[in-house]
């Protein structure tokens, strides 16, 4: 303990051991990139889903054919077809966390929020690697740009590739 001065006559803390601990109300946070792959996905239909396993059965918008018009001519019509396509819930993640009675009530921070806060960064990240891991898979090798055999490009690799990528469009924008 650092002990500190005083002046001739005081004598309020005699020995001088007295020293305050400081305790920041500010948190030292990691640095979060951010998710690329919620600007190109479609979440729309997050809110029809209630359980792990269900099936939302979502209609395709119809593809119309533009035709070329001449005055007088008969107007064919097109025959609307409602295709869909359906989303099912096969995978799923989730965090979870305990904050002691002891640390809720006498710490100086909100570790709920907080933790809640990186587990929130923890899922995008996972969303995106699970994403850009399966449009990974899916792609065909014959573009050249997915690595090769033995050096394939990983779901973490090409998440930064796109960052680099949106970066550099919004700051030429």
């Amino acid at each position: 303990m650092a002990t500190m001065g005083k002046a001739a006559g005081y004598q309020n803390l005699p020995s001088g051991n007295w020293a305050p601990a400081i305790y920041s109300q500010k948190v030292q946070k990691c640095f979060r990139r951010a998710s690329v792959v919620e600007d190109i996905t479609n979440t729309d239909y997050a809110g029809e889903i209630e359980n792990f396993g269900d099936t939302v059965n979502i209609i395709k918008e119809p593809s119309i054919t533009v035709n070329d018009y001449a005055r007088g001519q008969t107007v064919n019509t097109e025959t609307l077809a409602d295709d869909q396509i359906q989303l099912t819930v096969d995978q799923g993640s989730y965090f979870a966390f305990k904050v002691d009675d002891i640390e809720e009530r006498q710490s100086h921070v909100n570790f709920e929020a907080l933790a809640t806060s990186s587990g929130a960064y923890a899922l995008k990240k996972n969303y995106d690697y699970n994403v850009l891991k399966a449009i990974y898979d899916g792609a065909s090798t014959s573009a050249g740009n997915t690595g090769t055999d033995g050096s394939p490009i990983d779901g973490d690799a090409a998440a930064d590739t796109l960052v680099d990528v949106m970066s550099a469009a919004k700051n030429s924008s």
